[in-house]
């Protein structure tokens, strides 16, 4: 009963966090390394992750009035794909547990320097930005 427990609660994080990265840039990355887990069940994962990129085309279709309502179902859905798979292999867990939890897996690391100037900005177009203030540099 504990094991259920714990491929509900897993499946459920996991399908979270696809749903979350479905229509973001981010869901190339994700949906390589959730094929990368999958191809080491016993069916190769095929089947499991046909029904994922089936959610992901519902939601992309998805009108913004129903897109509440779509993600849960999508959410439950790929849940549900996520806890069968689980079950028939349990194996996976400890990757399916790495995607849950939004690491970043064999993802390579960009760092990016801009230094701002006097009174100049630096923007950035997409995803995640840290900020390190450091006091004016004299030497520019």
């Amino acid at each position: 009963m504990e094991r259920t427990t714990e491929f509900q609660d897993l499946a459920a994080r996991a399908a979270s966090r696809a749903v979350a990265a479905m229509p973001t840039e981010a869901w190339h990355d994700f949906r390589t390394r959730l094929a990368t887990a999958l191809a080491t069940v016993s069916s190769g994962g095929t089947a499991e992750l046909a029904v994922v990129d089936a959610c992901r085309r519902q939601l992309m279709s998805v009108e913004a009035d129903d897109l509440a309502v779509v993600s849960r179902s999508v959410a439950a859905a790929v849940s549900e794909q996520l806890r069968q798979t689980l079950h028939s292999s349990p194996e996976i867990a400890d990757e399916l547990r790495g995607i849950a939890a939004g690491q970043p897996g064999n993802a390579p690391t960009v760092t990016q320097t801009a230094h701002a100037t006097r009174r100049s900005q630096v923007f950035q177009a997409a995803g995640n930005q840290t900020i390190h203030l450091e006091s004016p540099r004299n030497d520019r």
